[in-house]
């Protein structure tokens, strides 16, 4: 699935029998029968937890946080949201070994607070937009990792804690619409995908 064409769409078929047989037999390791049954009761909502080790700890913001919903007034103008999802974690690592910076895959996906995967149309071209969410310490070097992927690619550090990966075929479009995007959302709107196909636990 890692250099499949399509991780996103086989991800709900592969990470619960790869990443969450491994999940559950590290707290088998852990904690013998009694820490799988535990499981049960406290079923993992997120790929990031279940990439941690066996018994880590809920960080202090939970282990995702919303960035909230793509709002029409952050957008250049003629500009619409196609859709919008939350990947999270793993499809994080997976984007990393693609761009085989694998040797950063055990930090950088642990480190990821929260995402938003947007494409964005004005009825003639598509922009994707990849906001990222790190802690205020981690931003800058992961955008320093994630600089210099290729053409087709622009990524800008905004606020401080987020990450903002723009895709798209046009580089003087990009250009263009990256300066003209404002961010973040506007306070209130909820985060959340408007046409996922990920089952609920997959996203984040």
């Amino acid at each position: 699935v890692v250099m499949g064409p399509a991780p996103y769409a086989s991800a709900s078929m592969v990470f619960p029998y790869g990443e969450g047989a491994r999940f559950v037999v590290d707290n088998y390791l852990a904690g013998g029968t009694d820490a799988v049954v535990a499981l049960y009761d406290d079923i993992p909502s997120s790929t990031r937890r279940v990439l941690s080790a066996a018994g880590a700890e809920e960080p202090a913001g939970g282990w995702t946080e919303a960035l909230g919903a793509i709002d029409e007034s952050q957008l250049p103008a003629g500009f619409a949201v196609v859709t919008e999802d939350s990947l999270g974690a793993w499809l994080f690592q997976v984007f990393l070994s693609r761009f085989e910076l694998a040797e950063a895959g055990s930090r950088w996906p642990l480190a990821l607070r929260g995402d938003s995967f947007v494409a964005l149309s004005d009825g003639a071209d598509v922009v994707g937009l990849w906001a990222l969410r790190f802690a205020p310490g981690d931003a800058a070097a992961a955008q320093a990792l994630l600089s210099g992927l290729g053409d087709g690619l622009r990524v800008e550090l905004r606020g401080g804690t987020d990450v903002l990966v723009f895709g798209g075929a046009d580089a003087t479009l990009l250009e263009r619409f990256a300066t003209d995007f404002a961010w973040p959302p506007p306070q209130g709107t909820a985060g959340g995908a408007s046409a996922s196909r990920l089952p609920p636990r997959l996203r984040s």
